[in-house]
């Protein structure tokens, strides 16, 4: 059952230390969440442990997936972020779906902090962000707006990733580029075919047995 929590009017801090802002957001009972700011229309799978992470807009976290703080940004005002299942990220990692709109008069939310402005006139949209199952963000990682990360990739610390990842790539740098895959592409091919993060939890122990005898 997911614990539904609607229109906060005022912040609420719970014995976790989780500040929820004016929101509708569902995280799963099975779900660990400590010491988080999140507001926007956000949903958190079943099992997941996200600590020391802010989260501002339209979000969603597959089950199984784990957000090791501090610092870890996730800001999505405008468009979407999907972060698939059994993802791994580490601390200092920014994900931003948008941007300061570079053809006002000022690049500062000027309407926003000092006249009730609509926040939103403020933004450029730069896309949404999709990050599929299994993927690994190491530390201090950028995700720019507009970019699908394919299952099973892994982003190697400090890389800025402003550009489709493709599956079971392993990709690093500023400006970003494929190092090598992780798999052969016969592989790559079964494992997107069996979608094993779909699978129940007995079931992936079984094929990750399998797969390991297998090597």
């Amino acid at each position: 059952m997911l614990k539904k929590v609607l229109n906060f009017i005022a912040h609420y801090i719970n014995e976790r230390n989780i500040i929820l802002g004016k929101s509708s957001v569902y995280i799963s009972d099975s779900s660990i969440v400590e010491g988080s700011f999140i507001k926007g229309e956000v949903t958190i799978g079943q099992k997941c442990t996200l600590k020391r992470v802010h989260i501002d807009g339209k979000v969603s976290i597959g089950d199984f997936s784990f957000l090791s703080g501090p610092n870890i940004f996730i800001h999505s005002k405008i468009d979407q972020v999907k972060i698939g299942k059994f993802c791994s990220i580490a601390r200092n990692v920014d994900i931003q779906s948008h941007n300061h709109d570079i053809n006002k008069i000022t690049t500062s939310s000027l309407m926003t902090n000092f006249f009730n402005g609509n926040e939103h006139n403020e933004l450029v949209s730069m896309g949404d962000i999709s990050i599929g199952n299994d993927v690994w963000i190491g530390a201090k990682c950028t995700i720019l707006g507009g970019v699908t990360i394919g299952n099973g990739a892994v982003i190697g610390a400090n890389t800025l990733v402003n550009k489709d990842v493709p599956a079971y790539s392993i990709v690093v740098g500023n400006p970003m580029r494929v190092v090598k895959k992780r798999f052969s592409d016969s592989q790559i091919l079964e494992l997107d075919a069996l979608k094993w993060w779909d699978k129940p939890i007995d079931e992936i122990r079984e094929i990750y047995e399998g797969f390991e005898k297998s090597r």
